[in-house]
């Protein structure tokens, strides 16, 4: 077995560190970002009833869909519209929840591109889509 001098060891762990560090800030302030939504979504399979539904396997999903959950007719209706849950349309219904799905009751949406690109990595990383 070959030995690596320790300075070569702690140095190739160095460069290691500050991928890892970015890792840790960049899903910090993911967590930050979804604190917007936490009051109402929980994240987790058979997390806490809220007002809103559970958002674990949201990527991919039809909406107004998820099984335990009394959608609104809107929401069902535009699930069977065709509308399913990727980034661009989180997006586009986070900015503006009212205009994507009408007669829906939401709060306003989030209007910083920056907050709804974290909420919905955030979603992609812990939904278990």
């Amino acid at each position: 077995m070959m030995k690596l001098p320790l300075c070569a060891v702690t140095f190739a762990l160095m460069l290691l560190l500050p991928e890892t560090a970015a890792a840790d800030e960049s899903t910090e302030a993911e967590r930050k970002a979804f604190a917007n939504c936490r009051a109402c979504h929980a994240i987790t399979e058979g997390g806490k009833k809220l007002a809103g539904p559970p958002l674990d396997g949201i990527i991919g999903r039809q909406a107004g869909t998820r099984d335990g959950f009394a959608y609104s007719k809107a929401m069902r209706d535009a699930g069977r519209g065709g509308l399913v849950w990727n980034a661009a349309t989180l997006d586009a219904y986070i900015a503006n929840p009212r205009a994507m799905v009408k007669g829906k009751k939401f709060l306003p949406g989030i209007r910083s591109a920056e907050t709804r690109k974290k909420i919905i990595a955030y979603l992609t990383r812990h939904s278990g889509s």
